[in-house]
Formats: structure tokens, C-alpha cells, sequence
């Protein structure tokens, strides 16, 4: 019996990692339609970041790179989330809504698993 438990728990634990894959597609891009693309987007992005696709995020805007894959605590987008909901750099804005702990977690494994 013990030596059926042992594959059978990494089996659920692998394919539990696997359902999970955070993928700009899968779960970022629709974090960013409902809080972000409707000042981030191809048309006269502000800040020149736009947050439509992946290639035009990784691009970054007028700050440089938003993204630095592999390392969410480098990333400027990621720090935004986490200023004074008064500073002007926090994002989103004060008075729009904001992004739950759960969808910051997304955004940092996202940035943490490459960014891709």
C-alpha cells in the first residue's frame, strides 16, 4: 500500500503544477482587460505601456520595460501595485478598481515563471 501512495501523490501534484501554468493568454491578459487596457492600450496608451498583448507588454512604455521576466520584485509594474493608493504611480489609479491579492499573485508567478 505504501508504495502506491507515494506515485499516486506526485501524480496528482504534477498535474496539479501542470492545470496551473500561469500564461499571459490564460489568466493575465484578462486581469489586464478588466482593470488596465482601458488606459493601457494600443490606442494612446498612457505612458506609451501598452497592455494588450504580450509582445507590446514585455516592450514596456516611456519608463522602459515593465516586465523583467524571471524576477517579479525587479519589475516595475509589479512595484506599482504595492505604492500608497495616493501616490500618482500607483497603479491602477485611485477611484478605479484594484487588483485582488489573488490577481497580484498571478501577475508575480506570471513574471516570476518568465513572463511568457
Amino acid at each position: 500500500m505504501k508504495h502506491l501512495v507515494f506515485p499516486l501523490f506526485f501524480t496528482i501534484l504534477a498535474s496539479t503544477a501542470i492545470a496551473e501554468e500561469v500564461t499571459f493568454e490564460n489568466k493575465i491578459l484578462p486581469i489586464f482587460r478588466q482593470k488596465c487596457i482601458s488606459c493601457h492600450s494600443t490606442e494612446e496608451p498612457q505612458g506609451k505601456l501598452d497592455l494588450s498583448s504580450l509582445k507590446a507588454t514585455l516592450k514596456g512604455g516611456s519608463r522602459g520595460p515593465a516586465v523583467k521576466p524571471g524576477n517579479a520584485e525587479a519589475s516595475l509594474m509589479y512595484g506599482q501595485f504595492f505604492l500608497p493608493n495616493i501616490s500618482i504611480q500607483h497603479m491602477p489609479p485611485r477611484g478605479t478598481p484594484q487588483l485582488t491579492k489573488y490577481e497580484i499573485n498571478l501577475v508575480r508567478d506570471w513574471i516570476n515563471g518568465g513572463a511568457k
